[in-house]
């Protein structure tokens, strides 16, 4: 994925929407990353999407990850299934918040200045469906994907009675980091 966002951003230029970037619109992101991988099917909720929304860490249901719609006609989710089955989607909130265009806000991802967010789940459809578990947030910023959470993990504590930083979203450094789930 990181490749294709780099791949993306040579050919198309800032994602930031100051500049008029590309990463301003739900259906522009997902029409360049259906492009680029060429191998990926199309989601509908049927085909791949587990829920609509994640657990969070802490097994709580509500607030985990969401999944955002390109608009069509049937409502398609903004996700594509990679050949080897791991779902890629852009995250529901994009277009609500003041991404990339100048603000400092950690969209609960504990990383700033983010033009959009996505979600990876590793193994699809299959459980546990919980974020920080299977499935992980990644940040798009002006150069390139990040793994949410290198810039502040709060995100990721399993423990924490506050949802909010019981809800996974800032996962994917810590493991990344770790070399394991170790939370």
């Amino acid at each position: 994925m990181s490749q294709v966002t780099n791949q993306i951003i040579a050919e198309e230029g800032s994602p930031k929407c100051s500049d008029g970037g590309w990463a301003c619109s739900t259906k522009k992101i997902y029409d360049l990353y259906k492009q680029h991988l060429n191998s990926a099917k199309e989601c509908t909720e049927e085909l791949c999407i587990p829920q609509l929304e994640y657990k969070r860490l802490n097994k709580q249901s509500g607030g985990g990850f969401g999944w955002a719609s390109v608009g069509s006609e049937d409502e398609q989710y903004a996700s594509l299934v990679i050949s080897d089955g791991v779902v890629f989607s852009v995250h529901n909130q994009i277009d609500s918040f003041m991404l990339c265009r100048g603000s400092s806000a950690e969209y609960n991802t504990g990383s700033s200045n983010v033009c959009s967010a996505f979600i990876i789940d590793i193994n699809g459809k299959q459980g546990p469906n919980i974020a920080g578990i299977d499935a992980f947030q990644f940040v798009l910023k002006e150069d390139g994907l990040y793994p949410a959470g290198c810039d502040n993990n709060i995100y990721c504590d399993k423990n924490n009675t506050n949802g909010k930083y019981a809800s996974g979203s800032s996962c994917a450094c810590r493991v990344i980091r770790e070399g394991a789930i170790n939370y």
